[in-house]
C-alpha cells in the first residue's frame, strides 16, 4: 500500500485471476487485509474501487451519485451481466426492471423458484445420464 493514496491500493498489474479464484470472498479478503471498507484494485486492466458496508451500499444505490449505463466495460456486460441487464440501466428503466426482480424476492416466490430450479436441474441430469456426450452450445 502506497502512503500517497487516501485509500489502500492493491499493488500489481491486474487481479482478475484472483477474483476468479476467490469469487465472492475477493472483496472481503482485501477488506480484512487492508482493514478498510474501501480499496482500489485493478480488474480486467481497469481501475476498480471496491466498497463494503451499509454506508457504502447506501452511497452505491444513490442514483444521484452513480450512473450505471456505460459504467461496466462491454466485455463484462457480455459475459457477466448480459447485454441489456438491469446493472447497465438508469432512471425509469432501471427502477421498472429492479421492481420486477424485487417482486420475486418474497418467501413464497423464492420457494417456488427453488422448486422449479431443482426440478429443471433434476430433469436435465436425468437426460444427461442417458447421453453418450453432452455438448454445451
Amino acid at each position: 500500500m502506497k502512503s500517497n493514496h487516501s485509500m489502500p491500493k492493491e499493488e500489481g498489474l491486474d487481479h482478475s485471476l484472483k477474483l476468479l479464484s476467490e469469487g465472492y470472498q475477493f472483496i472481503m479478503n482485501r477488506r480484512h487485509m487492508f482493514h478498510s471498507n474501501i480499496f482500489e484494485t485493478t480488474l480486467l486492466a481497469e481501475k476498480a474501487i471496491c466498497l463494503t458496508g451499509k454506508e457504502a451500499a447506501e452511497i452505491f444505490y444513490d442514483n444521484e451519485k452513480f450512473k450505471r449505463k456505460g459504467a461496466a466495460p462491454k466485455r463484462l456486460q457480455k459475459t457477466l451481466f448480459g447485454e441489456g441487464g438491469v446493472q447497465a440501466m438508469d432512471g425509469e428503466a432501471h427502477h421498472h426492471r429492479k421492481a420486477m426482480f424485487m417482486s420475486l424476492m418474497t418467501k413464497e416466490s423464492l420457494k417456488e423458484i427453488t422448486v422449479l430450479t431443482r426440478k429443471a436441474w433434476e430433469n436435465a441430469a436425468l437426460k444427461w445420464e442417458r447421453e453418450d456426450e453432452i455438448v454445451y452450445t
